[in-house]
């Protein structure tokens, strides 16, 4: 067993992506606190640890615990030709919602826009941009290696350990963030325009039950999908 003194303090200034980036660079090999203080412009991390934006006294709070909470991460597996791997904090999916972190990544815009304060308009932005072209299709998932569920019209899966993902969508509202399991969201629906409703009740927190929704809880997850569709972690983009 470590002792105290070998333990490990990593605080992390940032927004969710670059708490990916230091939570994919760590080796795990001993006790190590992890904390966090929200600077970024997504905000899905903070809102799921619930974190103090004051820099001070969330400091405080991480240097100087009341308690420590053990935390999930999961790990992502992806690619055909060549295998890659990365762990994920908050949120990991396929499909629409990855298009929308992958174009975000990319815009010019978006730095624009946060400049002026006007940062979340960028997804608003992206996120039409996208719908338009979003083409759902047929696939399966295979929950814990046992349960076998099709779709015929996959829009996009998100496989949550946050309740929150992106600029506040709030797709996963059973999400526990320490109770080793995956609250996966499955949206599946042929037409893009009924995608919009199931958005704006997910950014507004109300996440309704909706047909084409479908919610499971695993801890682990195989997503196949007829053709390849762009994933994301963490908001990170994992390619096309």
């Amino acid at each position: 067993t470590a002792d105290k003194a070998s333990a490990k303090i990593l605080v992390v200034v940032g927004g969710e992506g670059t708490y990916n980036e230091v939570l994919n660079g760590v080796s795990f090999q001993g006790p190590l606190t992890l904390g966090y203080v929200p600077a970024g412009f997504r905000n899905a991390l903070s809102k799921g640890f619930q974190s103090f934006r004051q820099v001070k006294r969330q400091i405080r709070r991480i240097l100087h615990p009341k308690y420590y909470r053990m935390l999930d991460y999961g790990i992502l597996t992806y690619g055909t030709q060549e295998v890659s791997h990365r762990r994920f904090l908050v949120s990991a999916g396929i499909g629409f919602d990855a298009a929308v972190c992958h174009d975000l990544l990319e815009s010019k815009l978006r730095q624009r826009l946060r400049r002026v304060g006007l940062g979340r308009l960028s997804y608003l932005i992206s996120g039409i941009r996208q719908l338009f072209k979003c083409k759902p299709c047929k696939g399966y998932i295979i929950l814990d290696g046992v349960k076998k569920v099709e779709f015929n019209h996959i829009a996009f899966i998100s496989c949550h350990i946050q309740p929150y993902e992106g600029g506040g969508f709030k797709l996963a509202p059973r999400a526990d963030c320490s109770d080793g399991k995956l609250s996966v969201c499955v949206v599946s629906q042929a037409a893009r325009r009924k995608l919009v409703p199931i958005l704006l009740e997910a950014l507004t927190g109300r996440h309704g039950r909706r047909k084409g929704v479908r919610s499971y809880e695993c801890s682990e997850i195989m997503i196949h999908t007829e053709r390849e569709l762009p994933v994301h972690a963490d908001g990170e983009s994992c390619g096309i």
